[in-house]
């Protein structure tokens, strides 16, 4: 087998020293350089599986080496090693390519499970991809290429100090994003808290926050640490942080820029570390415009914007996440339901969801309760989700164009049988126009090429080429 090899660029003669003593037990060819200058000359020279450079260098910095790297081809990432102060250029990095990026001082056990996960030559990036996300994201369950994107970004931003603003309409997942952030990271062995900020009343919510000190308001017979200290080396989630009194975003503002806290009543600070997530239901510019947000706090927690979409814009994935609920639903009261019948199936895809995920979930569970046989029936749904006349002699439960591979079919079909059928029409559609280019095909769904490659094996649809 060929030796696996990587490119290592620090222009601290030390700290390279050191790196490649840290990689040496990985069983890897090192080529270590000091310089920008001397990486892209060895890009021209060979092919590297990796590339691990420091960010800010002099004369050529890392981006210049990951720009080169990435128009030389071949390479399967490109990790970038920073301090903590240089985040945000680091997350300007990722989006244009890199693959990773690692803040100083290094995890031993992050840098390796990092490099491993780009030099295993016998899995592809998605499947890479699929094994995290089964072992930090496994209650993020969907396909479409909407919620892939997220955790794309997820996956990529996980390993970061940088703060996080999720949003998205409520029951969207906005806190499984956040977990799934913290146990992708180093951070994951320290304390995930969650607070929120519109669930705690405008004069306690300071106190919860940074604690308060012994006396320092009628009640507080003790000395109370707040959140961000339960939360110290780990991450601290603030959800619905649009709700946050306009005092305290000033003082959240501080904490932020100073990485200390004051508890109430305390003229002493004390010093945190805690990487913040925060997430909301609204349009925060909207709450600018009003004068009840403060932008220069936006700007301070939007340096990685993650959006999430509503169940309505995902229906794709509405087969996958009504068999997981009914599976954990089983799982929790003991039941045997074993999925729901094809009307059922229609009478979601018609349903607006306006709670989202949250909603099929809180549903699915009421549903397994109380349905009458082992599958979920129309009769057990609610009545403002009931067909207005459920009969057999019904139209069409999904209507499908006729196909050699997805015949019309008078009397119905279920919903995901549908799905699968009319995905099929549009992946030959694709490919038919393409030329059979499955590059041309992927751009023309909206797919990536490794994603579309994926669904035409899951269709078993014979390679065009």
């Amino acid at each position: 087998m060929a030796a696996r090899t990587i490119l290592l660029v620090d222009d601290d003669r030390a700290m390279a020293t050191i790196l490649a003593r840290l990689i040496q037990p990985l069983e890897v060819e090192v080529d270590v350089v000091c310089s920008g200058r001397e990486a892209i000359e060895k890009l021209e020279q060979r092919p590297y599986d990796v590339v691990l450079t420091d960010l800010m260098m002099p004369e050529y910095d890392g981006i210049d080496v990951l720009k080169a790297a990435l128009a030389r081809g071949g390479v399967k990432g490109v990790v970038l090693v920073t301090a903590a102060a240089s985040v945000p250029l680091a997350v300007e990095a990722m989006r244009l390519g890199a693959a990773d990026f690692l803040t100083k001082p290094l995890d031993r056990n992050v840098l390796h499970a990092t490099l491993e996960r780009l030099l295993d030559t016998n899995k592809t990036a998605e499947e890479a991809s699929r094994e995290w996300r089964h072992a930090h994201a496994p209650d993020l369950i969907g396909e479409d290429p909407k919620l892939l994107d997220t955790l794309t970004i997820i996956e990529r931003v996980s390993s970061l100090d940088c703060t996080v603003l999720i949003t998205g309409a409520s029951g969207t997942g906005k806190e499984l994003c956040a977990r799934a952030l913290h146990h992708g990271g180093s951070r994951r062995s320290k304390p995930f808290v969650a607070v929120n900020c519109a669930a705690i009343p405008k004069d306690l919510i300071e106190s919860e926050l940074f604690g308060h000190a012994k006396g320092a308001f009628s009640g507080a017979n003790e000395r109370r640490e707040g959140k961000f200290l339960a939360a110290d080396g780990g991450t601290l989630f603030l959800d619905e942080i649009g709700e946050m009194h306009l005092d305290l975003q000033a003082k959240l503002l501080r904490v932020i820029q100073d990485k200390e806290v004051t508890a109430v009543g305390d003229a002493k600070a004390r010093k945190v570390d805690v990487r913040i997530v925060a997430a909301t239901n609204r349009d925060l510019t909207d709450r600018i415009a009003s004068g009840s947000f403060r932008e220069d706090l936006y700007y301070r927690l939007n340096v990685m914007p993650l959006s999430l979409p509503t169940l309505q814009e995902r229906l794709s994935d509405l087969p996958l996440l009504t068999a997981h609920f009914i599976r954990w639903a089983n799982a929790r009261h003991g039941t045997n339901i074993t999925g729901v019948e094809p009307e059922v199936a229609t009478a979601f895809a018609a349903y607006p969801w306006k709670g989202n995920v949250r909603e099929l979930q809180n549903l699915i569970e009421r549903l397994v309760i109380l349905a009458k046989g082992t599958r979920i029936t129309v009769a057990d749904l609610p009545p403002q989700m009931r067909p207005a006349t459920p009969s057999p002699a019904q139209a069409p439960l999904v209507a499908l164009p006729a196909t050699n591979d997805a015949p019309a079919l008078a009397g119905g079909v279920p919903l995901d049988k549908a799905l699968e059928a009319l995905e099929r029409k549009l992946t030959l559609d694709a490919l038919q126009r393409s030329g059979g280019n499955k590059a041309k095909a992927a751009e023309i769904l909206g797919l990536k090429r490794t994603t579309l490659v994926e669904r035409l094996k899951k269709l078993a649809i014979v390679d065009p080429a």
